[in-house]
């Protein structure tokens, strides 16, 4: 049976080998078209005689891309920068790309490990070195050869070279799925590796003592004596015996745990004696979103799709937080913040507050969530509060006319060809220079609206027609209710409402802790 495979995958083998020689190829055409786009938005500029050397210009370009293809437009612009270093910094490269000789990811290895020449030949030299390996080696291979080649042809000492490196050091986040995120710190090399080491060090001492302490649970369970016939001690079951065994972390474990706790508690061992470790030792400033149906400690009560139809909880800037950390961050805060959604739209209807505070950035800041441009995820926090009809023009200060924009877009929106416009419902709509609309919803009508379960019936629950809940029927503004008053939802008075109309249920409520 071997014998008849082998032939077969032979054929797929080769088969394979030549869709990924045109899969190089389409990735070096779209980097040609990426400097197509960059060189017209140059000569754009130029024509105009644009006073910012077309920094607008090209930004507008990039986003105009990026929203195309449904990406961040920082992102194009990177695709963009890499596609013009690979076009006219390493034309070989680009040849072996466009002839499908190496993928994208070898080419993107090549140029970031020659960022560091700068004279054509030098560059030339460089390439031709590496390209040799490249077209016979696998990406990781080949990232410590290119840096080993680029050293050889580089004009500038890798000493020299540190200390320019060191003033880029930083911490940054990014975001993961299930609640979690990734932490990078960008340190020097020594430093980096003298914090792994010592994190070694200090999980491996604590692993030897989990685990002493787990076979000494183990021996002492087991010198109880067991029934006969049974691996379990008498009158316990195996299932039981195993529900009660000690749990051992890994080492990964037991780093991540470290590294937390030295970070979040100004002294390891006092916050290992006093329990403040962990998520107990936050001393930060956060926005915590939480349905009021999730800081129930008797979650008993829902049914299974009334429980997938609550929105989780919502850490600003970031997304979905599992609910037990949301209401411990609940239970701590100093004050709060109560969020009033329209249930079926997601509209968010009022922010009030038990310590006064400015309404509208409130009700801003809980609509918003994050940079209204698509694809931006900037939180407000970092963000400016833009007029969406600049009020130079007669814009007015209301919710209507108000949108967070992060510095990037903002300064965008004033320098470039975009437009925005915005209806009463919060929706923005970004034009491009090349005309296409791009809407752009509130992220709290996404985040907020209920989701209705397979199950769950239309009917009478679900309103249709001139009943169902529609963005200028939802009060904004001055008309958006508080807890003083009755909420009018749906531009009806409550009572009024015709059979079978929801408008006078009343609005889910998210309190939102601001630490």
């Amino acid at each position: 049976m071997a014998d008849l495979a082998a032939p077969a995958y032979a054929i797929l083998a080769e088969s394979l080998v030549k869709i990924r020689a045109q899969i190089n190829t389409l990735h070096a055409a779209e980097a040609a078209l990426l400097v197509m786009g960059d060189e017209l938005a140059a000569l754009v500029a130029a024509r105009d005689g644009h006073t910012d050397h077309g920094e607008f210009e090209h930004r507008a370009v990039a986003a105009e891309f990026a929203a195309a293809v449904h990406e961040s437009d920082r992102t194009m612009a990177g695709r963009i920068s890499r596609a013009r270093t690979l076009v006219e910094h390493y034309p070989t490269v680009m040849a072996a790309l466009t002839a499908g000789r190496i993928s994208q990811a070898h080419a993107a290895v090549i140029t970031d490990a020659g960022s560091i020449l700068t004279d054509p030949q030098s560059r030339a030299g460089y390439a031709s070195a590496v390209l040799e390996v490249a077209e016979t080696t696998t990406v990781g291979r080949l990232r410590s050869v290119a840096r080993e080649f680029a050293e050889r042809f580089a004009d500038r000492t890798l000493d020299d070279r540190h200390q320019d490196a060191r003033a880029c050091r930083m911490v940054r986040v990014t975001e993961l799925d299930d609640g979690m995120a990734d932490l990078t710190a960008t340190l020097p090399a020594v430093y980096a590796s003298g914090i792994k080491d010592r994190l070694n060090q200090m999980a491996r001492l604590v692993k030897q003592n989990e685990q002493a302490w787990a076979d000494d649970q183990a021996h002492n369970v087991s010198g109880l004596g067991t029934e006969p016939g049974s691996g379990a001690p008498s009158g316990e079951s195996e299932g039981e015996s195993a529900a009660t065994a000690p749990t051992v972390r890994s080492m990964d474990q037991i780093r991540a745990d470290l590294f937390t706790d030295m970070l979040l508690a100004s002294d390891p061992n006092q916050a290992a004696t006093s329990g403040l470790t962990g998520i107990t030792g936050i001393q930060a400033r956060v926005q915590v979103i939480v349905p009021k149906e999730r800081l129930s400690d008797d979650g008993n009560d829902l049914d299974a799709n009334a429980t997938s139809n609550v929105s989780p909880a919502i850490l600003a800037g970031y997304g979905p937080i599992d609910t037990d950390t949301a209401r411990y961050l609940a239970g701590n805060a100093t004050h709060w913040e109560e969020v009033t959604v329209d249930p079926d739209t997601g509209t968010v209807l009022s922010v009030d507050t038990y310590r006064p505070n400015t309404k509208l950035r409130q009700f801003l800041r809980a609509r918003d969530l994050h940079c209204r441009f698509p694809g931006c995820h900037t939180p407000t926090a970092r963000c400016d509060i833009d007029h969406t009809l600049d009020a130079a023009h007669g814009g007015p200060t209301t919710s209507t006319n108000l949108a967070h924009l992060c510095r990037r877009h903002h300064t965008l929106k004033h320098h470039s060809r975009w437009n925005v416009t915005q209806a009463r419902d919060g929706t923005l709509t970004w034009t491009s220079p090349a005309g296409t609309p791009y809407p752009e919803r509130a992220p709290s009508a996404v985040r907020f609206r209920r989701v209705r379960g397979r199950g769950e019936p239309k009917g009478r629950d679900a309103p249709t027609g001139r009943d169902a809940p529609t963005g200028r029927d939802a009060p904004t503004g001055r008309d958006a209710p508080t807890r003083q008053n009755e909420p009018r939802v749906r531009g009806r008075t409550p009572g009024t409402d015709p059979p079978g109309s929801r408008a006078s249920d009343p609005p889910e409520s998210h309190h939102t802790p601001p630490f």
